[in-house]
């Protein structure tokens, strides 16, 4: 005969969250940008990168920052490649996020390459 004994009542409800991944759900008032995200990745910090209808919007964990494309367009994609470098594309545009030397991010377009 098998017998199992949990310590305490917290054990069971517990076990049933087992598997459950942590979701949590962001307003837009949250991250001061458009309701509509195209794309999402995440770079090899952990950071989270949205394609929103506000430009590329950028999540460390902690804060959320905004960047928009020179000529206001949504962004719709973006594609991190394996050394780490952000390449988006908006409306009429296509190009490249660059840290400057205070690492905040620095679109620089493609689109006459």
């Amino acid at each position: 005969m098998i017998m199992l004994v949990f310590s305490e009542p917290a054990a069971l409800s517990e076990i049933k969250d087992i598997g459950t991944p942590f979701i949590r759900n962001f307003s837009k008032h949250e991250y001061h940008a458009g309701t509509q995200n195209w794309a999402v990745a995440q770079d090899q910090k952990g950071f989270m990168y949205f394609a929103n209808n506000e430009g590329l919007l950028v999540f460390d964990g902690v804060q959320w920052d905004l960047y928009r494309m020179p000529n206001l367009s949504m962004v719709r994609s973006i594609y991190i490649d394996d050394k780490g470098e952000i390449y988006i594309g908006a409306f009429n545009e296509i190009g490249k996020m660059v840290p400057d030397e205070n690492g905040k991010l620095v679109y620089h377009s493609l689109k006459d390459k």
